[in-house]
């Protein structure tokens, strides 16, 4: 993990538009946004066969099974395909007829892409745009896919809907124990600083402004 923060919705769609550079920019953008949109590790992303993502028809599945041989845990999951995954998808393969062993995101030998290529890929296109912080690395498509699912639970629960926000982001992250999801949804700086001073603004600014107006 390395202390790497997620990315923010308009820093997700400049590394897309980067990415999509060149002459295998689809495959770059499509690995990169199946990243943020399935939360899968690195490793798990260069795994992926077309068989896993697609029917005998050619239809999408609507999710993906990442097989234990390949997890961080040893550990076989499921991961849903959101529409808009399923779009990026349709559009990187373009309708062509593919082998059902082939990888998704593979080399120009056939053979899968490396986390390794993905990480330099990243880091080259977040300093390219000045992305600032520690941003660009792999696992910050890992952490925006999970600050993007508790954001979410957090607003049901604020709803009135019943609902674990934490246990829902580690069943989603296919994590074994709830701290590493906790250690994924640590807030960085920027986000402490703003959040202080709310309180301040909470507990005395109001204070500040009825004082004021008795004053006058």
């Amino acid at each position: 993990m390395g202390g790497q923060r997620a990315y923010t919705e308009d820093e997700v769609a400049m590394m897309a538009a980067e990415l999509a550079r060149g002459k295998q920019g689809p495959r770059n953008q499509a690995a990169f946004l199946f990243g943020v949109m399935t939360g899968c590790r690195a490793s798990e992303i260069c795994t992926v066969r077309m068989g896993d993502v697609l029917e005998m028809d050619g239809s999408f599945r609507a999710e993906v099974t990442i097989w234990r041989r390949h997890t961080k845990r040893r550990k076989t999951r499921v991961v849903l395909l959101c529409a808009e995954l399923v779009g990026v998808l349709k559009n990187y393969l373009g309708g062509e007829v593919v082998h059902r062993d082939e990888y998704l995101f593979a080399r120009s030998t056939g053979k899968p892409i490396s986390r390794h290529t993905l990480y330099k890929l990243h880091r080259r296109a977040a300093m390219k745009l000045r992305l600032r912080g520690r941003v660009g690395g792999t696992h910050s498509m890992r952490k925006t896919f999970g600050e993007g699912v508790h954001d979410h639970l957090m607003g049901l629960s604020a709803s009135g809907v019943k609902v674990d926000p934490l246990l829902g982001t580690k069943e989603a992250m296919g994590h074994s124990d709830v701290r590493s999801t906790e250690a994924y949804l640590q807030a960085d700086s920027e986000q402490v600083t703003a959040a202080i001073g709310s309180v301040g603004r909470r507990f005395w600014g109001a204070k500040l402004a009825n004082r004021d107006e008795l004053e006058n």
